[in-house]
């Protein structure tokens, strides 16, 4: 099972590498955690997983979850900025908003409490 997530790296002995760190860390559940990393890294660019594999070996972060985590940060697509239309008030919403809003008088919330 190593060997298949290896193959899903640019840099397999790189891989290989952080994959027997997690094993040192975790040698009685190292099946589990090639598994969850094996799912995460199907269909995923190289290039992200590469980048998510550099994170978690720079940050020691030896955990399935963490890197999954971060393949997920790599492997989504960012966009250069978001763009929100900034609305101007019509003449309708002038009026709505130069209402006042009702307001409750704190005594009558006294008088029910201390009845």
């Amino acid at each position: 099972m190593m060997v298949q997530v290896t193959s899903c790296f640019t840099d397999a002995g790189l891989a290989n590498g952080y994959l027997q760190k997690i094993k040192q860390k975790f040698p009685r559940h190292i099946r589990d955690h090639l598994q969850v990393i094996l799912k995460v890294l199907y269909n995923v660019e190289k290039q992200a997983a590469d980048q998510a594999l550099d994170f978690s070996l720079k940050n020691n972060l030896l955990n399935e979850y963490d890197f999954e985590q971060v393949l997920h940060v790599y492997a989504t697509p960012q966009t250069a900025s978001l763009k929100t239309d900034i609305l101007l008030l019509d003449k309708n919403n002038l009026e709505i908003a130069g209402q006042i809003p009702e307001t409750s008088n704190v005594d009558d919330y006294e008088k029910i409490i201390n009845q």
